[in-house]
């Protein structure tokens, strides 16, 4: 069991607590997307993970990343001000998506980033799920079955289930539906989306020989599959929009990668 899964077990109680109190009053059957319950969910979440691992507070890169983000959601009228992109400091590569609109991001996977594009794709495809609200509707799919262990079981396996409400991957559509628009929100962005292809391809190159490593996989799966219908998506568009521009923070990557170094 790594590090990220005992943080969600030990989330386990307080998020199911939480869902089960708004469940009672109506708010989350009523309205998937609401962030009457998102937000607070999203807060409590980022609270409790960022005191188990340490938040990067360099200046640079932290910029460099929020320009990112910021860029890619206003240029595809996003409320880019309810984004907020966290870095921690873990071996784990990984990215993860907390309802409320947090985006954390662990330095294990800014290492393997080779270019701004493909942080850029990457940042991209997180966003992509919460425009298509991947997130608030993989939550209330847990959510369900915990309310049905709770009243079927006594409780007992409340933390298994609210831990793979936080940590199991995202079902092939979704990723598909996510690869799609975040390589829209590219194009709209004038950043080349052939970043997005580049390190997917390489992720899938290294899953053999370095599993353990890709922890984004885990909630992000890869296929051989996925690799090649991105590919195929970005070359048929490819001749439609060619006035791709400088991604923001370009000038700053250097920097940006000695950040990262152990």
């Amino acid at each position: 069991m790594n590090k990220l899964t005992k943080v969600f077990l030990g989330l386990a109680g307080l998020a199911s607590l939480y869902a089960l109190l708004v469940l009672s009053v109506g708010q989350l059957s009523s309205n998937v997307h609401d962030r009457a319950w998102q937000e607070p969910l999203g807060n409590l979440l980022w609270e409790e993970l960022s005191k188990l691992y340490t938040e990067v507070e360099d200046s640079t890169l932290t910029a460099t990343l929020n320009d990112m983000t910021q860029y890619i959601a206003q240029a595809n009228h996003m409320e880019a001000e309810s984004i907020q992109v966290h870095i921690l400091r873990a071996y784990e590569p990984n990215a993860v998506t907390l309802p409320g609109g947090h985006i954390v991001v662990f330095t294990g996977l800014l290492r393997l980033v080779e270019t701004p594009e493909e942080l850029a794709g990457i940042l991209a495809h997180e966003l992509a799920h919460i425009r298509l609200n991947h997130v608030s509707e993989k939550v209330i799919r847990e959510v369900g079955i915990n309310v049905l262990v709770i009243a079927a079981g006594g409780g007992s396996e409340v933390g298994q289930v609210a831990a793979a409400l936080l940590s199991n991957a995202f079902s092939r559509e979704a990723e598909k539906e996510a690869d799609m628009q975040a390589i829209v929100f590219l194009q709209t962005a004038h950043i080349d989306p052939q970043g997005l292809a580049t390190v997917l391809q390489r992720f899938a190159d290294m899953e053999g020989d370095y599993p353990e490593a890709l922890g984004w996989l885990s909630t992000h799966p890869l296929s051989k599959e996925r690799v090649e219908y991105v590919t195929k998506e970005i070359a048929k568009k490819k001749g439609k929009q060619n006035n791709y521009g400088k991604v923001p923070g370009a000038d700053r990557w250097e920097t940006v990668r000695k950040a990262v170094e152990w």
